[in-house]
């Protein structure tokens, strides 16, 4: 079932709290548009909503465009899984970046190291993660297993802080997380 109701009625053809109502817009029968029913009830509700968000200061354009722009952002997100690549802005993503800018610099022998030292140890533990999410707990417990592995331990944490330093220079993230983890750990003697 459809209700009609007419875009360009006069404030006197307006039921209460600026609503058109299809008894009222019955005069001008040739301006009706055919849209979704929405009973009266309901579309004050929505009506008096509205009017809450903008007096609290909420900007429902804003609101709409976040919430399309996080929508595409999932779905860039699904595709990027289902085709095998890492999710947009995880630190996965950031870290092959942070590798493809420093392919020129090493070696290919260190670069494939790096790279499998990372697929190893970090990505299965904090690749898929957004890079804001990640914290310093999170890394401290990705690294704490690693402490019997001196050197390694120092490789790829000293990597995961290279990966925050490139997130913090292309404007990603404000901090290094992998800092503070540093000093909580000391070697066996």
């Amino acid at each position: 079932m459809m209700a009609a109701c007419i875009c360009s009625l006069s404030p006197m053809a307006r039921s209460g709290g600026g609503l058109i109502t299809a008894s009222k817009a019955s005069a001008k029968p040739y301006h009706w548009v055919v849209y979704p029913v929405t009973g009266l009830a309901d579309a004050r509700r929505k009506a008096e909503d509205a009017r809450k968000q903008i007096s609290n200061g909420t900007d429902r354009s804003n609101t709409r465009k976040e919430s399309k722009v996080s929508k595409q952002l999932a779905a860039e997100n699904a595709n990027s899984v289902n085709a095998g690549l890492p999710i947009l802005n995880s630190f996965e993503h950031i870290d092959r970046d942070w590798l493809a800018s420093i392919a020129h610099a090493v070696q290919d022998i260190t670069h494939q190291k790096k790279i499998s030292r990372l697929e190893l140890h970090v990505f299965p533990v904090i690749g898929s993660m957004g890079i804001n999410e990640i914290k310093s707990p999170d890394i401290f417990s990705l690294v704490k297993p690693l402490f019997n592995k001196l050197e390694t331990s120092h490789r790829v944490l000293a990597e995961i802080s290279s990966v925050f330093s490139y997130a913090i220079a292309h404007g990603l993230k404000d901090y290094d997380p992998a800092q503070a983890v540093g000093p909580q750990y000391r070697p066996k003697k």
